[in-house]
């Protein structure tokens, strides 16, 4: 065999992959429902018999695709840049962020509005595929909280883990948001200040330092309060309008800042 001739594990693993790739243009563009195995097997060129070498069904190549769209959420929103070394840059990095979520919906549509609107009706698997990958991009941002925790600029009381879920849970309400478009009169540039000011207040050890300061004796009567009681955190909450987003499909609610945020069990009292 030659040496610049791909083995046959490159091949299938390349085959698999253009199956896949041509599962997830037809499943963006048309849905889930409305193809089949002969358009998938047609897209990428090859035939009927090849698609079952590679996946016993429909539904089979299901799972391979959610996990690509997955991949390009990645790809697209997290991009090529350096960690966050202050609040910030911490803040000014989501921001970028929101931003890349609505330059997603506006080039691929196709992915947000399967991902987050169609395929969670599709079967239980898909719900437990989707929860997968969260879980994967969780751990990521849970690792984000500890390296922010560890440079001081975000608050060492908070558990890593329900702030990487915080952190994902923002970002796919923002997806959600720019898929709705500006119908509540809620701009790119009003999602982009109210959900990174919710960031910086939520997770950012500046405002947690406040919130400790504000709980003294002397500031009791006067000062606004707020009691997150499952992490022993008390800090200022500003009021920045009211951001409200439901997450159809995966059952997520995030609330504005004048609201409850029941996932980290918080009470927010406003002025």
């Amino acid at each position: 065999m030659s040496a610049d001739r791909p083995g046959p594990a490159a091949h299938s693993a390349r085959r698999r992959a253009e199956l896949v790739n041509a599962a997830y243009a037809l499943v963006t563009s048309r849905g889930y429902r409305t193809i089949g195995v002969d358009d998938i097997a047609s897209l990428a060129g090859v035939s009927h018999g090849t698609f079952y070498n590679y996946f016993a069904n429909k539904r089979d190549i299901l799972d391979a695709v959610i996990d690509h769209c997955f991949a390009v959420i990645r790809e697209r929103l997290m991009g090529d840049e350096p960690t966050p070394a202050t609040l910030d840059e911490f803040r000014a990095r989501y921001g970028r962020i929101v931003d890349r979520c609505y330059d997603l919906v506006a080039s691929e549509p196709g992915l947000v509005n399967f991902l987050l609107l169609e395929a969670s009706s599709i079967d239980d698997r898909v719900l437990d595929r989707i929860m997968r990958n969260a879980q994967t991009d969780g751990d990521t941002a849970a690792r984000e909280m500890e390296y922010g925790i560890a440079h001081g600029y975000l608050d060492d009381r908070l558990d890593t883990r329900v702030g990487g879920e915080v952190l994902v849970s923002v970002l796919m309400s923002a997806l959600l948001t720019a898929v709705q478009g500006e119908r509540h009169g809620l701009t790119r540039d009003r999602v982009r200040t109210q959900l990174t000011d919710f960031l910086a207040t939520a997770l950012g050890a500046e405002a947690a330092g406040l919130g400790a300061e504000v709980a003294g004796p002397e500031a009791e009567a006067a000062g606004p309060e707020a009691h997150t009681t499952g992490l022993e955190v008390e800090t200022t909450v500003r009021k920045a309008g009211r951001l409200e987003v439901e997450t159809a499909g995966l059952g997520a609610k995030t609330a504005g800042l004048e609201g409850e945020t029941a996932g980290l069990g918080a009470e927010s009292a406003g002025p």
